[in-house]
């Protein structure tokens, strides 16, 4: 489909070694954010760093639209949400969260909205989030001031 073409990925499975951990780099395409950011350690940390604190709010949000029954979900601003993470995230490479919003995104988005599906991707997308949140810390340590 034409939103998963916006997350660029190499593998959602590949782990690669980072100063000697192991960590999940399909939260992250780290060449890719390193050539969006010219190398610039500090300014990618920054915007890591505000992307979480956005998607966390956003993911909130979706938390509160898909808890209630879906004659209450609000598709409108279901699609907002998902929309803001899913073009925020495809433009600094973290892939895994892209695909997880694409699919909110999407299943909001069809004609008749299937929530099941939204519902169903949803703890997929904050186990992203949370996966980023941890290569942050990491990351963290090694560049941050």
């Amino acid at each position: 489909s034409v939103g998963r073409l916006h997350c660029r990925r190499k593998s959602l499975d590949q782990v690669e070694q980072w100063e000697g951990k192991a960590l999940c780099m399909g939260a992250i395409d780290l060449d890719f954010a390193s050539e969006q950011t010219d190398n610039d350690n500090e300014f990618l940390l920054e915007l890591l760093e505000e992307f979480l604190e956005t998607s966390q709010r956003r993911l909130q949000e979706l938390q509160t639209q898909f808890g209630k029954p879906d004659s209450q979900v609000d598709p409108v601003e279901a699609h907002e949400s998902s929309h803001d993470v899913k073009g925020a995230s495809s433009t600094i490479g973290c892939n895994k969260i892209c695909h997880f919003a694409t699919i909110i995104n999407e299943a909001v988005r069809a004609d008749k909205p299937d929530f099941a599906v939204c519902r169903q991707a949803l703890p997929q997308l904050a186990g992203a989030i949370d996966q980023l949140q941890a290569f942050v810390r990491a990351f963290k340590a090694k560049y941050g001031k």
